[in-house]
């Protein structure tokens, strides 16, 4: 494979590459190393071509590859002329200063094409050129790179491409915002029951909230989740209302277990009283019992021994 350079302040700059749509842009860089030192390359079948380019890539379909030589060819990229029998293609302005190798080398170098022929190159150019008028039908040659109908198809895909890209720039600019981010622009700070450097509660939330956990003093733990928020960076979750339902679902409910746990999860701790019995009778050995009141007479002080 012939080894190009490619002047990309040029092409990223590029009129002509700005008229083709996105789907064609991207391949312009991939398929410019086709090109021999002369910048031109064969394109009688397009099947050797594919083969080539469409090796590692996946998406590239060979209709697809067409689609994008024709599109090339209407923006005056790329230069296509017949010559003995083969189609052969040239990348226009490819011989500027610096984008081909020097006279002296491209004479050892392989040729994949004969030479361009320059006065049909020179009107094709000129069709493209800045200011000048051209009809429709120059603009956009009106043959493909395929053949009689498959040309015609793969015209119209194009075609047919270009109004689904624009439906959806239409489409995109229709975007109704969320109900969030238009309670943030109407209410502004009002709109937010909380405001911290990393954690932002709208009062809709904080309502629901309330509902859910009525024994939570919420703008206190607001401010436990936010400090943890900023203290763990590298773990902030992507839902900051399901983070803080689950945070406030973790909340002993009036100094008790969590609700959680007084739903049915884990039984709640049965608190004990000083000086309280066993709830239930128990059954205690003899033995036991001699062995404290040892203890207690031995700790007693003289005169309360029994």
């Amino acid at each position: 494979m012939p080894k190009r350079v490619i002047d990309f302040d040029a092409m990223w700059a590029s009129d002509k590459l700005a008229g083709c749509p996105a789907w064609a842009q991207a391949e312009y860089a991939w398929l410019y190393g086709l090109a021999d030192s002369n910048g031109s390359f064969e394109l009688t079948n397009l099947r050797v071509i594919w083969g080539k380019v469409a090796a590692i890539r996946k998406d590239l379909a060979l209709a697809r590859l067409e689609q994008v030589f024709d599109e090339f060819r209407a923006r005056g990229l790329l230069f296509a002329w017949e010559e003995n029998g083969k189609r052969y293609g040239h990348w226009t302005n490819s011989d500027q200063p610096g984008r081909l190798p020097p006279p002296s080398w491209r004479v050892r170098l392989e040729r994949l094409a004969p030479p361009v022929p320059q006065a049909a190159l020179a009107a094709y150019v000129q069709q493209f050129a800045r200011g000048a008028s051209r009809e429709p039908s120059a603009a956009r040659p009106s043959t493909s790179l395929g053949a009689g109908k498959d040309g015609l198809e793969a015209a119209q895909g194009q075609e047919e491409e270009r109004e689904l890209e624009k439906e959806g720039e239409r489409e995109k600019e229709k975007i109704v915002p969320s109900q969030e981010s238009r309670v943030e622009r109407q209410g502004g700070d009002a709109a937010f029951a909380y405001q911290g450097s990393s954690l932002r509660i709208t009062a809709r939330q904080d309502s629901a909230m309330a509902e859910a956990f009525p024994w939570v003093e919420r703008q206190a733990e607001y401010r436990k989740m936010n400090a943890w928020l900023e203290a763990n960076p590298a773990r902030r979750p992507h839902n900051l209302a399901r983070f803080a339902h689950n945070w406030l679902n973790k909340v002993p409910r009036f100094g008790g277990a969590p609700f959680a746990s007084a739903q049915g999860k884990s039984a709640p701790i049965v608190e004990t009283r000083v000086g309280a019995g066993p709830a239930a009778g128990v059954r205690v050995k003899a033995e036991y019992f001699e062995r404290l009141r040892q203890r207690l007479a031995e700790a007693a002080p003289q005169g309360l021994k029994p």
